[in-house]
């Protein structure tokens, strides 16, 4: 299992000389779900910067500490639920267009993903927000 992990993030590796299962629609399905930490990770510590220090003024005063936690949970778990579409469209995209597995384009999915997810969250707190601040 090690070595999956050290294939599989490895951008240097030689893939010809590797066992056709890891880069095969399960392999991609795993490489994904190791993702999802460090994707949930970055959706905690962006909700974390709106929750508490957004403009200097802390959206959980506004709002109410449970209310915004509940909102961000919310967000998260969709989020969550989206980021399943990263190795939906990869495995689709090789199957489709008849390509083979890569690791950079794979890279590109997760980076494109995770920006599109801070800026819906940046989007979110901006709404409630400007919402909760305007006359």
């Amino acid at each position: 299992m090690t070595q999956d992990k050290d294939i599989l993030d490895d951008h240097n590796t030689n893939y010809s000389s590797i066992d056709n299962n890891i880069l095969s629609a399960k392999g991609v399905i795993i490489w994904w779900e190791k993702k999802r930490i460090l994707y949930t990770a970055i959706l905690i510590f962006t909700s974390t910067y709106f929750i508490f220090d957004y403009r200097h003024h802390p959206l959980h005063q506004i709002l109410g500490l449970r209310s915004i936690l509940y909102d961000t949970l919310i967000l998260i778990v969709i989020l969550n639920l989206f980021y399943t579409l990263g190795w939906i469209v990869e495995i689709s995209i090789v199957k489709l267009f008849k390509t083979k597995y890569n690791i950079s384009f794979r890279w590109t999915l997760f980076i494109l993903g995770s920006l599109i997810s801070i800026f819906l969250t940046f989007f979110q707190f901006l709404i409630m927000y400007d919402f909760l601040t305007s006359d």
